[in-house]
């Protein structure tokens, strides 16, 4: 750290360490040094620690249950209430406070989002939108933000050629998905709604649960009040009832993103199948 300055450490297979190395890890490094590890194991290796056991420290863990349960909203197989633990940084369930969930869609390892979802750039956008709104620490692998595609392969730890390298010329041609992510960054950076440091309690975030059961509602307050609401439903519409009365800016569409807004919205808002809308009062 000294003689090149780095600044942070990312533990790979990070359950092979043992509790208490990583324990003294945590303790021993600079406050101001990032720790982020993979909270498993290879197959054949014993796991010697859990999400759980690292609670209110600083060491953020790679968040596969969002990545799951984000994954499956997308894809119209929702369990409504895991989603909504994983949008509020998994606290309660084994994080302390948001810090400690790394929330991530797509990585190094495994297929990118591309891969999955194919042509429908639908769920491309949902993603980013679920992603930069939720509490915690989000990660975007490299191309994320323009929708890179590996050709589908999905363990390209050898691949030293196109897979791996990065074609710039696709972000030009996915600029509507690079725009949609770097308003979404804006609007995380401007807004402290979706960085809070501390489990949000019911001051802080309610939720609305539509008859369509695919679909969630997120009311994020403060100064200012937003409105996320996820519809996974690849069918059908869901119907938001909003909050109180009066009209709301819509920030984000599902497709574009301004803070000046696109619009308005009273009392309530019907939400296209697979998007995801903004709303700000």
């Amino acid at each position: 750290m000294n003689e090149y300055k780095v600044d942070g450490f990312r533990f790979d297979l990070g359950t092979i360490i043992d509790k208490n190395t990583m324990q003294r890890i945590i303790d021993e490094l600079p406050s101001d040094i990032i720790l982020t590890a993979e909270p498993w194991a290879a197959d054949w290796q014993r796991n010697q620690w859990a999400k759980s056991d690292f609670r209110n420290t600083r060491l953020s863990k790679w968040n596969d249950d969002f990545r799951e349960k984000i994954r499956s909203l997308i894809n119209g197989q929702a369990n409504r209430n895991d989603v909504m633990t994983v949008l509020a940084g998994s606290c309660f369930w084994w994080a302390a406070k948001p810090a400690e969930s790394l929330n991530y869609l797509e990585a190094h390892d495994g297929y990118t989002l591309a891969d999955l979802f194919g042509n429908d750039k639908r769920k491309t956008r949902l993603a980013a939108i679920a992603l930069l709104t939720a509490q915690g620490i989000p990660m975007i692998h490299a191309g994320q933000e323009f929708d890179r595609s590996k050709g589908g392969n999905h363990n390209s730890y050898d691949q030293d050629n196109d897979v791996n390298y990065i074609n710039w010329t696709v972000k030009e041609k996915n600029r509507d998905i690079f725009d949609l992510y770097s308003g979404l960054i804006k609007m995380r950076l401007k807004y402290d709604n979706f960085r809070h440091k501390t489990a949000l309690n019911n001051q802080q975030i309610e939720w609305i649960q539509p008859a369509n059961g695919n679909a969630v509602g997120m009311i994020l307050k403060g100064k200012q009040t937003f409105l996320v609401l996820l519809n996974g439903d690849s069918h059908n519409w869901a119907d938001f009832r909003l909050p109180s009365e009066g009209a709301w800016t819509v920030i984000c569409n599902g497709e574009k993103i301004s803070d000046q807004g696109l619009g308005s919205a009273v009392g309530n808002y019907n939400v296209p199948p697979t998007t995801g809308v903004i709303l700000r009062k």
